[in-house]
Formats: C-alpha cells, sequence, structure tokens
C-alpha cells in the first residue's frame, strides 16, 4: 500500500528511533533500509530502555520487522541483541527478518578500521568504512554467502563460528527482501523505513568528508529496499531543536552554563565514540539543506522537553549572509505529560509557528519525553 521514511535532519542523534517506535502501532511492518552498528537507537518502553543497534526500532509494535539489503550486518551484534531482548519479549527473534542481500561486517573490516586512518574523520571502529570498500569493490560477504560452502571456508575462524551461529539461530529468516517487501506493498500492507545517522551524514550530500559511508537521505529508502518512488507516501525529517554532534564543525556551539545543562539533561559523552558531545541551536538554513535533499512531507521536532525552564530559546539564522540568533521567551511548564497541542505554553506553540515560517513545510509532531508514548500531533 505505502511506505512512510523515517529520515534525519542533521548528523544523527535526532531520536529518530523513539518516532519510529511510536509510529509502529499503525503499521505492519517495519524496515531498517540502510547504515550498520554505528550507534544505539535508544527506545524507552513505560520508562525501560532498550538499545538497538541493528534490530529496526518498529519492532516493539509492528507483527514483522525487516532489515533490507541497504544494511550492514554485524552477526555478533545482531545475536547479542536479541539475546538481551529474549529475557522481555521471547518470541522477538521470529519477527525479525534479513535480506540475502545485506552485507556482513567481518572482524577483518573492524580490524582495519581500529588500525586505518579513517580515525581522522570520527567512525565509530565498527567496520563500517572497510565493509562499504569491500562492497563497491565486489568483493563483499553477503549474507546469502551463508549457504555458500566455498565462500564459508574462505572466512576466517572467528567469522566463520559467528556466521555459523548465526544460521542456526536465523536460517528460516533469511529472504529475498525485496520480493518479501512487494508481497507486503501489495497485500494493501503499510510499512514504516527507518534508516541511521542524519542527512548531514551522507556520503554524496553531508560535510564531506567527515560523512559516514552510505547515503542516508530519501534515495537510500528506494535502494536500501529494493522499492520504487511511488512506493513512499510520506516522509518525516526527524530534527532536534538542540543539534548535537562529537567532535567539531557544529555551527555557533552553546557554551558554558547552558553548555552544562544540556550535558546533564540530554548526554556528555556520545558512548559509541567516547567523546563528549556538543551543542548547537536549531540551524534553519541546514535544515532547509535537508529538506531540499528530502522533500519531507512533514518535520517532527525532538527534545522540546528539554527547553522547559529556560528564559529564552533560539534558533540560528542567515541574514544576509551572516548566521544570527533569533531569541523568543521561554516556557517554565513541565510539557512531558502533555499530549494535546491546546494544553501546550503559548510560548511554546509560537516559537513552533516561527519555526515553520522560516522552513517551509508543517511541522506535524513534537517530542516531549524519552518515552515512545510522549508524543504530540501538531497542527499550526
Amino acid at each position: 500500500m505505502s511506505i512512510a521514511a523515517v529520515l534525519g535532519a542533521q548528523w544523527g542523534d535526532e531520536g529518530k528511533g523513539k518516532i519510529v517506535s511510536h509510529f509502529a502501532k499503525k503499521f505492519d511492518a517495519c524496515v531498517r533500509f540502510q547504515g550498520g552498528p554505528n550507534a544505539e537507537h535508544t527506545i524507552y518502553l513505560s520508562g525501560k530502555p532498550y538499545k538497538l543497534r541493528m534490530i529496526p526500532s518498529g519492532i516493539f509494535n509492528t507483527n514483522k520487522a525487516i532489515i533490507g539489503n541497504g544494511v550492514f550486518i554485524n552477526p555478533r551484534i545482531v545475536l547479542d541483541e536479541i539475546e538481551i531482548l529474549e529475557s522481555d519479549f521471547p518470541d522477538i527473534a521470529e519477527k525479525i527478518l534479513f535480506s540475502k542481500k545485506c552485507h556482513i561486517i567481518l572482524s577483518s573490516h573492524i580490524e582495519e578500521d581500529i588500525n586505518s586512518a579513517y580515525g581522522k574523520f570520527g567512525t565509530t571502529k565498527m567496520g563500517m568504512g572497510p565493509s562499504v570498500a569491500d562492497k563497491v569493490s565486489r568483493n563483499g560477504f553477503r549474507l546469502g554467502d551463508i549457504y555458500n560452502e566455498e565462500k564459508m571456508n574462505s572466512l576466517s575462524s572467528e567469522d566463520r563460528e559467528i556466521c555459523e551461529r548465526f544460521y542456526s539461530k536465523f536460517k528460516n529468516n533469511i529472504i529475498e527482501s525485496d520480493i518479501v517487501i512487494r508481497g507486503l506493498l501489495d497485500s494493501n500492507m503499510r510499512i514504516i523505513a527507518e534508516g541511521a545517522q542524519g542527512a548531514l551524514l551522507d556520503v554524496d550530500h553531508g560535510d564531506y568528508p567527515q560523512v559516514t559511508s552510505t547515503n542516508t537521505t530519501i534515495g537510500a529508502v528506494l535502494t536500501g529496499l529494493g522499492v520504487g518512488v511511488q512506493d513512499v507516501e510520506s516522509v518525516y525529517l526527524i530534527t532536534s531543536i538542540i543539534m548535537t554532534k562529537v567532535g567539531s564543525g557544529i555551527p555557533n556551539p552553546i557554551t558554558g552554563e547552558l553548555q552544562e545543562y544540556f550535558w546533564s539533561n540530554i548526554k556528555r559523552i556520545d558512548k559509541t565514540t567516547n567523546t563528549t558531545m556538543n551543542f548547537g541551536w536549531l540551524d534553519i538554513n541546514l535544515l532547509m539543506k535537508s529538506i531540499r535533499i528530502n522533500r519531507p512531507t512533514g518535520i517532527i521536532l525532538t527534545r522540546l522537553d528539554v527547553l522547559s525552564g529556560l528564559k529564552e530559546v533560539e534558533y540560528t539564522v542567515q541574514r544576509d549572509g551572516i548566521n544570527v540568533q533569533e531569541k523568543f521567551p521561554g516556557w517554565e511548564e513541565d510539557i512531558t505529560t502533555i499530549r494535546n497541542q491546546n494544553n501546550l505554553p503559548t510560548n511554546l506553540i509560537n516559537f513552533l509557528i516561527q519555526i515553520q515560517k522560516q522552513v517551509g513545510v508543517p511541522i506535524v509532531g513534537i517530542s516531549v519525553g524519552v518515552n515512545d508514548d510522549d508524543y504530540i500531533e501538531i497542527n499550526l
């Protein structure tokens, strides 16, 4: 029937996983179309966190979760994640399917990533770059190669052992994903598609060379799932009101007491790279770049709850080629328990109206807390 794509507008860490988990209740399947185990998507269900690197974020609230051909799989991480989740969700392994065309991240890829010059680009050392290089040079090992004894024998003993464990666990879950997804669409099923990272890390359209190894924007939905442009009905661009980034390069970085405040209320250390997080107010110019590339149906803003109690809130906008800060009155009210737009503080609504005027795309929702139900539909 249709696909709703959920994309990140910035450098990742926008809260895509939480939004996918919330939306998934209205969908029949959740599919992952790109990326690898680079960073965690943390889903809070009734206050309990579940950290996912490989498993699609909508798996808790849909009947089926599919890892598409555009994803790079670390089979050890998949097995470890499933083992942890099975304690609370005993049948979760039955819900997840894997494309035969997924490339596998091998131990040699991780070793190369750790010991190579990739580190200067702030990589997560998860083996993605070398694995992508093997894919495009036609030397990659794909999930379907597990069935090929000759190719299995070419692996190191460590990689062969983990691939055999993966096959033993998921031998009935390895599929021709494009055929299965087409079947779901032709059967009038609704699919929500999620990726990793954000538009500003796209290998073609991001801040090259400080980018990830794959495409993170709308085109990756088509190639990463094997679907057509007419299959995508809606595109939601997830945008953090407080931009986060590891390393340098964030425009107009937040410093001083406000930086300390966000370190204590968002996070100080990125656990994947073990580096300090930098913060910046929403940059309208960068958001417009992501809008231009992805042409979203609507924007969803996250981390609005973190702003409660601040005397002023702001965003960065360009005036005559110069970045300036537009400031607006803040709000005191705790918004984490609000579920209706009509109950939101007037100053918050006015702030949203100004952002929507700047970007020309409707804001359709906001996140007001960490749980997947801490969400408000917006119609300005």
